[in-house]
């Protein structure tokens, strides 16, 4: 079981491929879609991982960001 956000960083490794698909911005609120290869460290396994950010602004600055993939693709590249 991953115990902390240091481990999750540790456990994968996003390659240097990654690209941007779409980036829409309306208002206070962006969406950004992006690809890239994924490896876990602890089985070596690689799949390619699409992803998407969605980004809200207050004030010209950052408020949060919420990130969403396919978490059954994490499953198959961490499974032992």
């Amino acid at each position: 079981m991953i115990k902390g956000l240091r481990e999750l960083r540790d456990l994968f490794v996003f390659e240097d491929d990654w690209h941007e698909k779409l980036f829409l911005h309306d208002g206070d609120a962006s969406v950004l879609v992006w690809q890239s290869d994924v490896t876990c460290t602890k089985t070596k396994r690689r799949e390619n991982f699409e992803c998407a950010a969605i980004i809200t602004w207050k004030d010209g600055l950052i408020a949060s960001i919420t990130d969403n993939t396919d978490t059954a693709a994490v499953q198959r590249i961490s499974a032992a």
